[in-house]
């Protein structure tokens, strides 16, 4: 299945976290879906912008994006989710990137595998619970997704490459 998501999108400013702040000098966005996007469809869009969805491995960078990433709504889509078969509630959660999964912020009662379906993971942006993670069914849809993209040459490779479309359309 293929998806596009731009004329329903709408995205916040991409803000780098940058190493002398004590990050990793990735870039992240909160890509705002109005209709509502599954898990599946958001990992998509966030491979064919030429990222992923976030995956949040320290306090830090937990805190980095609670605060200038999320706003709005009720749920974002990360990048944390747990293959079929896995021990439920709470067993071989992985991240989209094969990053060990060995931080995490679940919100109270969580991971609770309500109706033996979630399997992805959602952070809340409402504000009583803002940051905290959820587990829930990949067919929900949420608000939109947060969308890590690794390194500045991948934003520059990203230009060049809708460079050399336009230039091959033209030809």
């Amino acid at each position: 299945m293929f998806l596009i998501v731009c004329p329903n999108e709408s995205k916040a400013t991409m803000v780098q976290w940058k190493v002398e702040d004590g990050g990793n000098d990735h870039f992240y966005e909160t890509i705002v879906v109005t209709e509502g996007i599954t898990w599946t469809d958001a990992k998509e869009a966030a491979e064919l912008s030429g990222g992923y969805l976030a995956t949040i491995t320290s306090q830090e960078e937990q805190n980095f994006i609670k605060e200038y990433i999320l706003y709005g709504g009720s749920g974002y889509w990360i990048g944390g989710y747990q293959p079929p078969e896995s021990p439920e509630p709470d067993g071989n959660w992985q991240w989209v990137t094969g990053e060990e999964f060995i931080y995490s912020h679940w919100c109270g009662g969580e991971p609770s595998n309500s109706g033996n379906n979630e399997d992805s993971i959602v952070m809340w942006a409402s504000d009583l619970i803002r940051g905290s993670w959820n587990d829930a069914p990949a067919s929900y849809p949420f608000n939109g997704y947060v969308l890590e993209i690794p390194e500045p040459a991948t934003l520059l490779l990203l230009g060049l490459g809708g460079l050399a479309v336009v230039r091959k359309r033209r030809a």
